[in-house]
């Protein structure tokens, strides 16, 4: 059986530094683990390097953006907690974590990054889009359902050329 997380703390016990060091495309490690979510591996990342939570890659994403992206809820919580305003991030289309777990049709994340921060609900992105939008639009019911039990007022949210997320 594979295991990152120990794998992980080898390496950080013999090149600590190696937390701390960026890639070609200006993600650390950090990133990695959530993007692949590896929640254990998230947290002992963070430890070594807290910093990493709010590096911005060279696509202008930080790692909670990529664990929402991919639907890694478990590893949304250590990254939370390491930095909470970071559920407010958006990325260069104005996309906050929870319009990206929205649009791929990851209700659990969804409910995780609600539950941290209710208002990013009501958050547009640079199309004028909330959440519920995408999920409506890619037809993620699950999704759709979460948002509405959570903050049922965004279903009359008008997006431009969208009344409402029927459309």
């Amino acid at each position: 059986a594979m295991n990152y997380a120990d794998a992980v703390e080898l390496l950080l016990a013999v090149a600590p530094a190696a937390a701390t060091t960026a890639d070609v495309n200006g993600q650390f490690p950090t990133h990695h683990a959530a993007y692949f979510g590896n929640w254990d591996c998230v947290e002992l990342l963070l430890v070594a390097a807290p910093h990493t939570a709010s590096a911005v890659d060279t696509q202008g994403h930080v790692p909670i953006q990529l664990a929402a992206a991919k639907g890694h809820w478990e590893a949304l919580y250590p990254l939370i907690d390491a930095a909470p305003a970071l559920v407010g991030a958006t990325d260069p289309e104005g996309c906050l974590p929870l319009h990206t777990a929205a649009k791929n049709g990851h209700s659990t994340s969804v409910e995780v990054l609600v539950e941290a921060a209710p208002e990013t609900a009501y958050q547009r992105d640079i199309y004028g889009r909330v959440a519920l939008h995408m999920a409506a639009q890619y037809g993620h019911a699950a999704v759709v359902a979460a948002l509405l039990a959570a903050c049922p007022d965004t279903a009359t949210l008008a997006a431009p050329g969208c009344p409402t997320p029927l459309y």
